[in-house]
């Protein structure tokens, strides 16, 4: 586990979207928590509903949003001094 995986591994299991493992989980652990994400039709309905509130994060509108946000502070600070 590095990087961001163990942030990611929060994200996913808090929406109810995935299941997080052990990093020495077993085959046997792996593949029975494999079968239960593709049972379980709760984890298929969080993780499309995550993918949506991902995919409306990443549109050009969000982004734009953004970035005025960011640029906000320094405009008022400009137009002060």
């Amino acid at each position: 586990m590095g990087r961001d995986q163990n942030d990611n591994a929060c994200r996913v299991t808090e929406r109810g979207a995935g299941l997080r493992l052990a990093p020495d989980a077993s085959a046997e652990e792996i593949a029975a928590a494999a079968r239960r994400l593709l049972d379980e039709p709760s984890f298929r309905a969080a993780s499309t509903a995550l993918g949506a509130a991902i995919r409306r994060e990443m549109s050009p509108e969000a982004a734009a949003r953004e970035v005025e946000l960011l640029a906000a502070p320094a405009t008022k600070l400009r137009m002060a001094g």
